[in-house]
C-alpha cells in the first residue's frame, strides 16, 4: 500500500484547523501522544517493577517498532537501540526456528508415601506414547524426539501447588527432596517430613526443529545504500533526510541522522542528533550522535 500524502493531509486538515495547528503540527502532536502512551506502557514492565531502563538496550521490532524506538528511548532514558535483521519478520521468524512442544497432563490425586514407583511411572509411559503420537503427526523423526517430566505437587491440605522436575527414573526420595526445594524457593521456607501430594503428572513432549532460516548477509561493496532525499519534518522543523537501503548499508559504516532507512519489513527513523550503524551480526545500532 503507498500512502497518498494529500489524503492524509486532507483528513486531518479539518481536526486541526479546530484547535489552532496546521496539519503538520497535527500530525506530530499525534505521534508525541502515540509515543507517550507506548512509553508508560514499557514503565510498568520496567520502572513499576523496580527495574531501571537506563541500565538496558531497546530492542526494536516489529514493522512499525523501528519507526517510534529513537522517541521511546528518549522518554526512558535508554541510551542504545537495537533494531534486528528484518525486524517486520522477527517475531515470526523466531516461532518458525523454535523447537516443536506438546505439553500433557493427567490428574493424579495421591500421596507421594502411598504411590509406587511404578504406578508413576506407568502413567508417564501413557504421557510419554500421547506425546510421541502428536509429534509423529508433525513429522518429527524418533530421533529428534525428547521428554521432560514434571509434576504439580502441594503439602497435603493445602491448595496451591508447585512444579517439580522430575527424573527419567522415578526415585520417590528425589522427588520429594526437589519439591521441598521448589516449595522453599516459591515461598521462602519449607516443612521438610510434612506430607506431600501428588495434583497433577506432566509430560512436554519435544520436537527438535533442524530447519534453518535464511539470515543477515553482510552488504556488498560499490552499492550506495543512499537511494534519496526527501523533506522530512522533525520537532517542527523540516530537515533535508537521506533515505537509506538497508541491505545496502556495510557494516560498521556510520551514518548521521537525519535518516530513513527502508526495508521490505520496516522503516527505522533516526532522528537529528543521532546516528546508526550495522553491526557484525546484522543488527542496527542508533545511539546519539556524541555517545562514546
Amino acid at each position: 500500500m503507498t500512502l497518498d500524502e494529500e489524503a492524509a493531509a486532507r483528513a486531518i486538515r479539518p481536526v486541526a484547523g479546530q484547535i489552532g495547528l496546521d496539519d503538520v503540527a497535527l500530525a506530530e502532536g499525534m505521534l508525541s501522544i502515540i509515543n507517550a502512551r507506548m512509553a508508560d506502557g514499557m514503565r510498568t514492565i520496567t520502572v513499576a517493577q523496580g527495574i531501571d531502563p537506563r541500565d538496558y538496550s531497546l530492542l526494536a521490532f516489529g514493522g512499525a517498532g523501528p519507526m517510534h524506538a529513537v522517541w521511546l528511548a528518549e522518554e526512558l532514558g535508554i541510551g542504545e537501540v537495537i533494531v534486528p535483521f528484518s525486524p517486520g519478520t522477527f517475531s515470526a521468524s523466531g516461532m518458525l526456528q523454535t523447537d516443536v512442544r506438546h505439553d500433557l497432563a493427567r490428574n493424579f490425586y495421591h500421596r507421594l508415601a502411598e504411590v509406587a514407583p511404578e504406578a508413576l511411572a506407568q502413567t508417564y509411559a501413557g504421557l510419554v506414547e500421547e506425546g510421541r503420537a502428536a509429534l509423529q503427526a508433525e513429522g518429527i523423526p524418533a530421533a529428534d524426539m525428547s521428554f521432560e517430566f514434571s509434576s504439580d505437587m502441594r503439602y497435603v491440605g493445602q491448595e496451591y501447588s508447585v512444579n517439580v522436575r522430575i527424573g527419567q527414573k522415578i526415585k520417590p526420595d528425589e522427588i520429594e527432596r526437589a519439591f521441598h526445594e521448589a516449595y522453599r524457593v516459591r515461598y521462602g521456607h519449607a516443612t521438610p517430613g510434612a506430607p506431600v501430594e501428588f495434583v497433577i503428572l506432566r509430560v512436554a513432549a519435544l520436537g527438535i526443529m533442524r530447519k534453518k532460516l535464511a539470515g543477515f548477509q553482510p552488504a556488498r561493496d560499490g552499492q550506495d545504500p543512499v537511494v534519496g532525499q526527501r523533506r522530512v519534518v522533525f520537532e517542527g522543523r523540516p530537515h533535508e533526510t537521506r533515505i537509506l537501503r538497508r541491505q545496502w548499508i556495510p557494516v560498521d559504516r556510520v551514518y548521521h541522522g537525519p535518516l530513513v532507512i527502508e526495508e521490505d519489513s520496516a522503516t527505522t527513523v533516526v532522528p537529528p542528533g543521532y546516528q546508526s550503524r550495522v553491526d557484525p551480526f546484522g543488527g542496527l545500532i542508533l545511539v546519539r550522535s556524541d555517545s562514546r
